[in-house]
């Protein structure tokens, strides 16, 4: 997640996955590369590989997604808008209810294929705590900075704004549910 605006009246965030999606548009591209070379000499196989390639532009569509949160002191708002190919949507809630911001991590304990113990590997992603809810700012977990880069924005933002000192993200507040 990268801090796009950061001034005294509004906080905006955004989250474009384009690593992500260039690797996909680069696998999509490859499939039908390899689906028309195939078209002249193996007409079957060719269709199989065009239906994977159909299959992939799918999952660009659905889980591509471009997230954009911007915290509106005037207007006592937060939004958390999120795009895809398919459409968008947005969530909204008031600033003033929002206590902090905290990263959430996953860890992951899987085990290689021999049985002992694989490298483990947290993600995280960064999450509003508000007085009844925890809510997420994305849907996936990432690895990398990113959600702490946000939390650490969120938080040094409304500590600002409310004149107090709110923990950074390596020590943020866990979550208390």
């Amino acid at each position: 997640m990268t801090v796009t605006e950061n001034t005294r009246q509004r906080l905006v965030i955004e989250f474009r996955p384009w690593l992500m999606g260039a690797v996909l548009i680069a696998l999509i591209l490859v499939m039908v590369l390899l689906g028309m070379r195939l078209w002249a000499t193996e007409t079957k196989a060719s269709l199989a590989v065009f239906g994977v390639a159909i299959a992939m532009c799918g999952c660009f569509a659905i889980f591509i997604r471009r997230i954009r949160v911007t915290f509106d002191a005037a207007a006592d708002s937060v939004m958390i808008r999120t795009a895809t190919l398919i459409g968008q949507s947005e969530r909204m809630l008031r600033l003033s209810e929002v206590q902090h911001a905290f990263v959430e991590t996953s860890i992951d304990r899987s085990r290689s294929s021999h049985g002992e113990r694989a490298r483990r590997r947290n993600t995280h992603r960064p999450v509003l705590r508000t007085a009844t809810e925890k809510m997420p700012l994305t849907s996936i977990y990432a690895g990398g900075r990113g959600a702490f880069v946000a939390v650490d924005a969120v938080n040094g933002w409304l500590g600002v704004l409310r004149g107090k000192d709110l923990p950074p993200a390596d020590l943020a507040i866990p979550d208390q549910t």
